[in-house]
């Protein structure tokens, strides 16, 4: 099933950020929850992104611009790469937070989708 930046929480992007940049979540069938391990296969001490906007500023893939708008009730987030081929649909969300990590999600994905082609 497709992930959709529009319903996910904060947390959940952060997690699809880190997957799309090679750590993987490690569990251990006796103990559980083990950890994010880097791409070298490090054992991280915690989870590669903090839920900040500096963490989402640089889980951003390169090249992309962004306009971020505030309304009384919350804020929209739109973008599009450097070059307008690629564009990512606008979100709304409660707080700046939450919306930039749902951009920078829907960005990776459209990186993908492209690469893929």
């Amino acid at each position: 099933m497709t992930p959709n930046p529009a319903t996910m929480t904060v947390q959940e992007a952060m997690d699809f950020a880190a997957v799309a940049k090679g750590y993987h979540f490690s569990m251990d069938r006796e103990i559980g929850p083990i950890g994010w391990v880097d791409p070298d296969g490090v054992l991280c001490e915690d989870h590669p992104f903090r839920p900040t906007l500096d963490s989402a500023a640089a889980a951003m893939p390169e090249r992309w611009c962004f306009s971020l708008e505030r309304y009384e009730t919350g804020y929209t987030i739109s973008a599009h790469s450097w070059d307008m081929t690629k564009t990512v649909p606008t979100f709304e969300a409660d707080t700046e937070l939450l919306a930039r990590w749902r951009l920078v999600v829907a960005c990776m994905m459209a990186e993908k989708e492209v690469g893929d082609e």
